[in-house]
């Protein structure tokens, strides 16, 4: 009768065993639980950051247009000739050279921004700058 014996080649190979794997899993998965809500919050900051800067540049160039013309720029070919609409190549700002183009919101529908009197103002809801 045959007598049976493990291979002891088996024993000395290198690779991972079962449990060191799930170790790994479950460090990478605490690592990740910690470090995407960080991320999610930068990155909302950054649009934040992009809107207020947006309006910046807005007011700076409509300070520039009403210094040049005393009155303030309008767009008499839109609804609202008050409101800078995303990517407008025929606002009075940007024929005038004041600007390239009307600058985009962050947001992911661009509700564009307001002249209100002498100020400019995000149209994105919940969104306030001094």
């Amino acid at each position: 009768m045959k007598k049976f014996s493990l291979n002891p080649r088996l024993f000395n190979e290198s690779g991972f065993t079962l449990v060191e794997l799930i170790i790994t899993v479950a460090i990478l998965g605490i690592l990740l639980s910690i470090a995407v809500p960080m991320l999610g919050d930068r990155y909302a900051g950054a649009r934040e950051e992009t809107d207020r800067i947006n309006v910046e540049l807005l007011q700076g160039a409509v300070n520039f247009y009403y210094r040049d013309h005393g009155v303030y720029p309008s767009a008499p070919h839109q609804s609202n000739p008050h409101k800078f609409y995303a990517h407008d190549r025929e606002h009075e700002l940007v024929e005038k050279g004041y600007l390239p183009e009307i600058p985009a919101s962050p947001f992911h529908v661009d509700p564009g921004y307001l002249l209100d009197g002498d100020s400019v103002e995000s149209l994105a809801e919940g969104v306030y700058y001094d």
